[in-house]
């Protein structure tokens, strides 16, 4: 009524405030002419009417108007004094893919908290996502199968959380992960014949597998009991795999940035199996994923993929097998996989980067998006020699001289991570998403420490070398430079202490304190490490002061695991 009396009227002072708290979405099926849109809309579009004083979406399906109210949320913008607005605009809008999904990696490790699994299905539904499909331990479906692990999902929770995804659209897809036997035969059967490999894990499948919950719904009934079957190599045997039933459904993983993966696809779709595209979050044994290197991937692939029959979907992947891999780091490359599953064509992965930090932190802090460029910048400073491995970087020994990188490289390596340090710490507000802020902001710190360790070590041998030269004859000169020395391993320590708190922190967000010594303890032992030769050094110090000689650098490390090569 308040609106109506308004209409026509544009609202000033007061009365505007209390019009404007009452803004008005109405959410109702297809009217008049907009009904003949339906066919356009399918089951999941949506029309979207946004006015100076309401807005309107309309559907024919309840999962059309959820995503239409999650486009009215991603339009609203709060600029620098906390005012709210809307653009007026009319979107009609529809995906380009019917699957849109996440493939997680939860068998290898502890298993994320229930609240942190409901909030990954949240951002799912969030950014359209409608399939979440993790990988999970034999245990979780039938514990009679296996000796279930203790911090394992059980089949009571995986039951739980596959009705709450329903109430956001999201079909959970349990997969098991398969038995080391089965990986170790197809690994075998791929080398010497790779459709064999393929026809072989079917079969796995079928018979080893128990049966997972859900499928894929009553809306897809030719789809309904369906095995998702993975697999990285193009088949040789065009007859084996016409052989495969059709109940049998490819994820197509494709990790590279090709320009083009249309061979990839082809026979698959040419023995007419359904298959998935199935990019990757670019995040295993990386400090943060290589988001260049995703977004390629993810173009190409899910452009292809659109264009190629029998492709039903795309399911993003993300590994974290390497045991200390956080999920909040692959928010951006799996929520830019969404996307791109969603619209048409091939996306741009530059204006995605420009619209997450409103959509995804709630902020129009511009900052958030250089920061993603910094971190990408670091990861291809620290993988500069080809190791895309940076998570390795960070914790090999920086002692030995081969692994001394280019002071230059240290330097532009060390200005991204603290730019990132410094926007995170300062950023004006970001009322979404601390997990992901959080573990931006330790990637940044493991970037600044793999830079800061290298210099650490550069310096403690200039220290030494030159106490040694004045040895016996400059008692001003060695003692200040074995002090100095040992300064530096007390910066090391408690630089190692500091990451291991916010680790730590972030580790609860995701898994509360389920696995968190085994996962601290990289940072235990290298501590540890430290301290022995802060203490072989203090002997060292106490021994000059009464005998003034020296052992040599190779004596002073004798014995010792300096830095922290991995047990």
């Amino acid at each position: 009524a308040d609106v109506a009396a308004m209409r026509g009227r544009p609202p000033t002072g007061a009365r505007a405030q209390d019009v404007y708290a009452r803004f008005i979405v109405a959410v109702s099926r297809l009217k008049g002419l907009h009904k003949a849109l339906a066919p356009s809309l399918g089951r999941e579009g949506y029309l979207l009417t946004v006015g100076p004083l309401s807005a309107s979406i309309e559907a024919e399906t309840a999962a059309g108007r959820f995503y239409g109210l999650m486009t009215l949320a991603q339009l609203a913008a709060r600029d620098a004094a906390g005012r709210w607005s809307l653009p007026q605009v009319q979107v009609a809008d529809w995906p380009a893919m019917r699957w849109r999904g996440l493939s997680d990696d939860l068998a290898l490790g502890p298993a994320p908290t229930m609240s942190y699994l409901k909030r990954r299905v949240r951002i799912l539904a969030a950014f359209k996502g409608n399939l979440y499909a993790p990988f999970v331990s034999s245990g979780s479906y039938d514990p009679q199968r296996a000796l279930p692990a203790d911090d394992a999902l059980s089949a009571v929770q995986l039951a739980q959380l596959r009705a709450y995804a329903a109430r956001y659209h999201v079909e959970l897809v349990p997969q098991p992960a398969p038995p080391a036997d089965s990986v170790a035969r197809v690994t075998a059967q791929r080398a010497a014949r790779p459709s064999a490999a393929v026809v072989s894990l079917a079969a796995d499948s079928r018979a080893g597998y128990p049966d997972a919950p859900g499928g894929f719904g009553s809306d897809a009934a030719s789809l309904g009991g369906a095995r998702i079957v993975w697999t990285g190599y193009v088949p040789d045997d065009a007859a084996a795999l016409s052989s495969l039933s059709k109940q049998t459904i490819v994820a197509n993983a494709r990790y590279g940035a090709a320009a083009s993966f249309v061979d990839f696809l082809r026979p698959f779709s040419q023995a007419g199996l359904a298959q998935f595209v199935a990019p990757a979050a670019q995040n295993w044994n990386r400090i943060y994923p290589d988001l260049a290197y995703a977004a390629r991937n993810v173009s190409a692939f899910v452009r292809d993929g659109q264009a190629t029959p029998g492709v039903i979907g795309m399911l993003e992947t993300v590994w974290q097998g390497d045991g200390e891999a956080l999920f909040a780091n692959t928010w951006y490359p799996v929520t830019f996989a969404l996307s791109a599953a969603w619209q048409a064509g091939e996306s741009d992965e530059h204006a995605f980067q420009a619209a997450f930090g409103p959509a995804f932190f709630g902020s129009v802090d511009g900052r958030i998006a250089r920061d993603f460029e910094a971190l990408q910048a670091a990861h291809d400073q620290l993988s500069a020699d080809g190791n895309e491995n940076t998570s390795d970087s960070f914790w090999v020994d920086p002692f030995p001289e081969a692994r001394r990188a280019d002071a230059r490289l240290i330097a532009a390596l060390r200005s991204q991570a603290q730019t990132v340090l410094q926007d995170v710490q300062t950023h004006a507000s970001t009322p979404l998403s601390a997990d992901a802020l959080l573990a931006m902001r330790l990637a940044a710190a493991r970037y600044d420490f793999a830079g800061r360790k290298l210099q650490l070590a550069k310096r403690f041998d200039e220290l030494y070398a030159d106490a040694l030269a004045g040895a016996g004859h400059d008692d001003t000169r060695t003692p200040a430079d074995l002090y100095a020395a040992r300064s530096l391993l007390w910066e090391w320590s408690a630089e190692l202490n500091s990451l291991r708190r916010l680790y730590a922190k972030a580790w609860r967000l995701e898994r509360g304190s389920a696995g968190l010594p085994n996962a601290l303890s990289k940072y235990d032992v290298w501590i540890a490490d430290v301290t022995r030769l802060d203490g072989r050094l203090a002997e060292v110090v106490r021994d000059y002061l009464r005998a003034k000689t020296l052992p040599s650098r190779t004596a002073l490390f004798a014995g010792l695991p300096a830095g922290n090569e991995p047990p």
